[in-house]
């Protein structure tokens, strides 16, 4: 067991997009995903908007196994952090390859813990892949001056440079 963790954080220390343990989240993120100043009511309807543009962007051959698998995790606990931030994520069998999708809503919605949600970015994993990127955008989020960083951002470069500090 343990020759095999340490094969397996061999390889990804070589890997490109893994640091120190995390992954390098600007690797994961591109203009054409990121939607601002959405109009949406529920956290579902979010959720759906943003796999169906990865599905049009090919990060995904189809959405509908990625979704059940999405709100299968959302029934197990909540992806809410606060600071009106949720990192859905989930895998899938059609997952070509790892990618974050971004909305900022013009209203903040409510999320199932309660907390307003007014940034959502629905990560779409290579299965393996998921909790160390959740565990990577969470910790970059949670830096108060990437924070201030999206809000001022008016431009989907804006918003991929705030991710970048």
């Amino acid at each position: 067991m343990g020759l095999c963790m340490i094969g397996w954080l061999e390889w990804k220390t070589m890997d490109k997009n893994w640091s120190g343990g995390f992954f390098m989240i600007q690797e994961y993120l591109s203009e054409e995903l990121i939607q601002l100043d959405i109009q949406v009511e529920m956290r579902e309807e979010v959720i759906d908007r943003l796999a169906e543009l990865m599905e049009a962007k090919g990060i995904m051959a189809r959405n509908e196994d990625f979704l059940y698998n999405v709100f299968e995790r959302e029934r197990n606990g909540t992806t809410s952090m606060g600071s009106e931030i949720a990192i859905p994520y989930g895998t899938s069998k059609d997952v070509n390859r790892s990618a974050i999708a971004v909305a900022r809503l013009i209203k903040p919605i409510y999320w199932d813990d309660g907390n307003p949600v007014s940034y959502v970015f629905l990560i779409a994993a290579l299965k393996g892949e998921e909790t160390v990127l959740y565990s990577s955008l969470k910790e970059k989020l949670m830096d108060q001056k990437v924070r201030e960083q999206l809000k001022i951002a008016s431009t989907p470069v804006q918003v991929v440079s705030a991710l970048q500090i």
